[in-house]
């Protein structure tokens, strides 16, 4: 009889804890959601910026070399190298 009881003592204590856990978590996502910091701040993480890039190319005693170049930012990429 002894055995039983504190079998089930630790079952309800058990369940108890996981009640709590899974209520905590729920609790704390749902707040993270309704935050508007939160929203507000990732709304200026990602910037959209299409850069133009596309090779140049130099004759050096008849032998073609290029190089990419962003046509964006005005500035070369890389070094120059065979093809």
């Amino acid at each position: 009889m002894m055995k039983r009881n504190k079998k089930t003592y630790f079952r309800i204590i058990l369940l108890c804890i996981l009640t709590i856990c899974v209520i905590l978590a729920f609790s704390n996502f749902r707040n993270e959601k309704h935050d508007t910091n939160y929203l507000d701040t990732t709304s200026y993480i990602f910037e959209n910026k299409n850069t133009t890039i596309g090779w140049r190319y130099m004759f050096i005693n008849d032998i073609r070399y290029k190089r990419q170049y962003d046509y964006t930012n005005n500035c070369w990429i890389g070094e120059w190298e065979l093809p």
